[in-house]
């Protein structure tokens, strides 16, 4: 059974300055991955790849700027805390 599903999640931060002008700093581009009932998965990576970023938006704390994540088939934007807890 698959449990999570992420398919072509992307994630950019903006930065605005005094100039008004905003730019995107991309965190993460095209991820993918399948995490299935049973398994076990490690995030690893240098300081500021985007571990924490990723973590965040599995859990629904933030919301990609692209892409698609899925927690038992449903999309997680659809669910409720106490859902995404269970």
């Amino acid at each position: 059974m698959t449990l999570l599903n992420v398919c072509g999640l992307s994630h950019h931060y903006a930065h605005g300055g005094f100039s008004g002008k905003h730019q995107h700093q991309a965190v993460l581009n095209n991820v993918s991955l399948t995490l299935k009932s049973g398994e076990t998965v490690a995030l690893l990576g240098r300081s500021g790849c985007g571990k924490s970023t990723l973590a965040r938006l599995l859990v629904g704390l933030e919301s990609p700027s692209q892409g698609n994540i899925s927690w038992r088939g449903e999309p997680l934007a659809k669910l409720n805390r106490a859902q995404r807890k269970a």
